[in-house]
C-alpha cells in the first residue's frame, strides 16, 4: 500500500502569473515510481526541469543521485531540493499566490481530484488513502 506520488506541471507567464498545466497522481513502489516519472517527464514540454524533493539524510542524497542518474540517462534535467521543512511551510508560497489570485489552471480530468486535495490540505498526515 505505497504512498501517493504526485507531479504538478506548472508554468510562469511573462506577467508573473502561474499556471497549473497538468497533475499526475499515482501509487507505486520505488522502481515503478522512477519509471512513471521518466514516462511523464518525456511528455512534458521541451525545456521542462523536474524539481524533486530529497530527504536531507545521507540515504536521501544517495537515492537522489541514483534517480538523477536514471533521469539523465533518459535526457531529463532534474534538480533535487532538500525537504526538511514541513509540508505546510513548503505549501505557504503556493497558498499565498492562490489567495492573491496569481494562479490559473488548465481544464483537465485531474481538476476535480486536485482541487479536493488542495481544499482539504491542512498539513496533517491523515491516512495512506489521502
Amino acid at each position: 500500500n505505497p504512498d501517493w506520488t504526485v507531479g504538478v506541471l506548472m508554468a510562469k507567464t511573462r506577467s508573473g502569473r502561474y499556471v497549473v498545466v497538468d497533475v499526475v497522481r499515482f501509487r507505486a513502489r520505488i522502481g515503478e515510481v522512477t519509471n512513471r516519472i521518466i514516462q511523464t517527464a518525456k511528455e512534458d514540454p521541451v525545456g521542462t526541469i523536474l524539481i524533486l524533493p530529497r530527504d536531507p539524510a545521507q540515504a536521501g542524497l544517495a537515492a537522489a543521485q541514483a534517480m538523477a542518474k536514471d533521469l539523465l540517462a533518459e535526457g531529463i534535467s532534474s534538480r533535487f531540493r532538500p525537504s526538511n521543512k514541513s509540508k505546510i511551510i513548503r505549501f505557504n508560497p503556493f497558498a499565498s499566490a492562490a489567495e492573491n489570485n496569481l494562479i490559473d489552471y488548465v481544464e483537465g480530468e485531474w481538476n476535480k481530484d486536485y482541487f479536493l486535495k488542495l481544499e482539504g490540505f491542512d498539513g496533517e498526515k491523515k491516512n495512506k488513502d489521502d
